[in-house]
C-alpha cells in the first residue's frame, strides 16, 4: 500500500475520532450542568393558575403600584425584546404599575408562548406539535429618554465543565465580557454577556457589581429602553428533559408566589436604580 493511502487513512480516523470527541463533549457538558442547581430564594408555584390574585390589591398598595388591566404597546415590545426570543407570542396578567419622573415600573406575569413543531418532512420520524408556554414574573423599568443605560445581561453563573479545564490547565475563569480581574467574586457568582464591553465598563462600578452580587440569583437583561429582572430558574435542566407527547402543552413555571413579590420587587428595583444613577454619574 503506498504511503499516501496510509496518510489518507491517518487522515479520516482523526478527523472522525475529533468529531466524535466535540460530540462526547457536548453530552458531557449538558450532562454536567443538568446536574447543577441554581438556588434561588424565591418560592416559585406549580402552575400559573395557583396565582393567588387576590392578594394583588395589598401588594400594589404595599409597593406603591397600581393596578391594571393592559400596558402601552411600546412597553411589552419592549420587555419581549429583552427576552429571549424564542417565545412568539405573549400575554401580559397579574399587572402593576408604578410612573416615575423618568419612566415607570412594571411588575407582572409574562406568560410566553411557543408552537413547537419535532419531526421531519421524509416521515422516518414521527411528527409531533405542542404548545410551550413559559410563564415568568418580571420587573421591568421603562426610560422615557436618551441616553439609556448600555445593553448588556447577567446570570446566574454556572460551573461550565469547559471553565474545569481550562482552570486545570492554569487558565483564569472568566464568565463573559467585560472583565473585572480586581473583582474575581463576580465573575465568580454571575455569567455577563455584552456586545460592547467598554461602553457598559463604567456603569458597572464597584457599588453596582455589589449589587448584582446580592442578586445572583436574578436574570438582569437590558434592551434599549427596557431593563428586566426575572428568576429564570434552570433553563439547561429544562432542556434535557423528555419529550412532550403530540398535542400536549408543556408549561415550565418561574411565576413567584404572590407572598414573594414584594421582596422581589425590592431586589429587582435595587438592581435597576442602580444602574439607573451609575448611568448619570458616568455622563
Amino acid at each position: 500500500m503506498p504511503w499516501q493511502a496510509y496518510l489518507l487513512i491517518g487522515f479520516i480516523v482523526v478527523f472522525v475520532g475529533g468529531i466524535a470527541l466535540i460530540f462526547l463533549f457536548a453530552f458531557l457538558e449538558g450532562w454536567w450542568i443538568s446536574r447543577q442547581s441554581v438556588p434561588s430564594r424565591f418560592e416559585k408555584l406549580e402552575t400559573e393558575t395557583d396565582f393567588d390574585e387576590s392578594a394583588l390589591p395589598a401588594i400594589a398598595e404595599q409597593l406603591g403600584m397600581t393596578q391594571a388591566d393592559r400596558i402601552p404597546s411600546r412597553l411589552s415590545r419592549a420587555v419581549l425584546n429583552a427576552m429571549p426570543n424564542h417565545f412568539k407570542e405573549a400575554e401580559f396578567r397579574d399587572i402593576l404599575l408604578r410612573k416615575e419622573s423618568d419612566g415607570v415600573f412594571l411588575l407582572c406575569t409574562v406568560r410566553r408562548a411557543a408552537k413547537v413543531v419535532v419531526g421531519d418532512s421524509s416521515g422516518e420520524r414521527e411528527t409531533k406539535r405542542y404548545l410551550e408556554v413559559d410563564p415568568v414574573t418580571v420587573t421591568a423599568f421603562y426610560q422615557n429618554e436618551r441616553p439609556y443605560v448600555p445593553e448588556f445581561m447577567t446570570s446566574p453563573y454556572l460551573d461550565y465543565l469547559i471553565v474545569k479545564l481550562v482552570k486545570l490547565f492554569g487558565g483564569k475563569k472568566w464568565s463573559g465580557h467585560p472583565r473585572f480581574e480586581d473583582d474575581p467574586e463576580f465573575h465568580e457568582k454571575l455569567l455577563i454577556r455584552a456586545a460592547e464591553p467598554e461602553q457598559v465598563r463604567p456603569v458597572l462600578t464597584e457599588r453596582v457589581r455589589g449589587v448584582l452580587k446580592n442578586n445572583c440569583d436574578l436574570t438582569l437583561s437590558i434592551s434599549g429602553p427596557v431593563m428586566i429582572v426575572y428568576d429564570d430558574g434552570h433553563p439547561v435542566r429544562e432542556m434535557m428533559r423528555s419529550g412532550p407527547e403530540d398535542g400536549e402543552t408543556v408549561e415550565t413555571c418561574k411565576v413567584l408566589a404572590a407572598k414573594e413579590w414584594p421582596e422581589f420587587y425590592r431586589a429587582a428595583e435595587s438592581m435597576i436604580q442602580s444602574l439607573k444613577s451609575a448611568q448619570e454619574r458616568s455622563l
